[in-house]
């Protein structure tokens, strides 16, 4: 009877050792899991924050080449107009000049 009862006694020992190993195992594994799941949520952020520094990076280079391009498109609209005062100053000048002559020659032939 002894004997049964410090088989049973062991058996019960050893039992409750595997289920405190048991229990042991799956909050280690817990653990783990839960680590990895705050190393991939902090990848996660890190590409999330990488990806928006350079959607704003190109945003940034788009708007410099936009602005880059109005300011190019500003210089063409300044050089035309450069050039039509130009040639309106030049046509002027002719016409002055063509005035002049015609004054000077009625001039010429009213002495």
């Amino acid at each position: 009877l002894e004997a049964a009862e410090a088989a049973g006694k062991e058996e019960a020992r050893r039992k409750a050792e595997e289920e405190e190993e048991a229990i042991q195992r799956r909050a280690t594994a817990q653990k783990e899991a839960e680590e990895v799941a705050a190393r991939r949520r902090e990848a996660e952020t890190e590409e999330a924050k990488r990806a928006e520094l350079e959607a704003a990076e190109a945003a940034g280079k788009e708007e410099a080449r936009r602005k880059a391009e109005e300011e190019e498109e500003a210089i063409q609209r300044r050089a035309t107009a450069q050039k039509e005062a130009e040639e309106v100053a030049a046509r002027r000048r002719e016409a002055e000049t063509e005035e002049a002559k015609r004054a000077e020659l009625e001039a010429a032939e009213a002495a």
